[in-house]
């Protein structure tokens, strides 16, 4: 679920927020077990406060999901990973991120983006052992810049 709202003066908001219960029934030579189904997290939402005026825009979105099973390995034929304590876990991770458009003629545009700019870090665990990190994920901030031009003009017809 999400939508937008244009608040006062080119300010507004934006987000959305997704819930999920999923688990995957799979039949395996001791019987049919449970399992949580790969990268899929129960909770994940997204706010971003934004402004447009004239030719300028710019935008704020911090985005965050819940701990997800890493390997549920769960497609048919596989050696799906059914029991808790062996399943490997990334832990919830959240980003901000900015962008920022200015257009200065039809024609001419300059943007500027950042991802992750807080640097955030995702730990990875086996689930038997959260205390024990088997790695972290580190999604570096990255920042860009950029210019778009276009011409508009083509042969003249005579």
């Amino acid at each position: 679920m999400g939508g937008a709202i244009d608040l006062f003066a080119g300010f507004g908001i934006a987000g959305s927020v997704t819930l999920t219960d999923s688990e995957a029934q799979i039949d395996t030579p001791a019987g049919r077990v449970k399992a949580q189904l790969q990268g899929v997290s129960d909770t994940s939402y997204s706010i971003s406060p934004f402004f447009k005026l004239g030719g300028f825009e710019a935008n704020l979105s911090y985005t965050w999901r819940s701990d997800f099973t890493a390997n549920g390995n769960i497609s048919p034929g596989s050696n799906a990973v059914t029991n808790p304590l062996e399943a490997i876990v990334a832990d919830g991770f959240g980003t901000l991120d900015l962008g920022a458009r200015l257009k200065i003629t039809p024609d001419f545009e300059v943007y500027v983006e950042g991802t992750n700019i807080l640097d955030g870090r995702q730990a990875v665990y086996q689930a038997a052992s959260s205390s024990r990190i088997r790695f972290t994920n580190m999604a570096a901030a990255s920042t860009s810049a950029s210019v778009r031009a276009s011409s508009k003009g083509g042969p003249a017809s005579a």
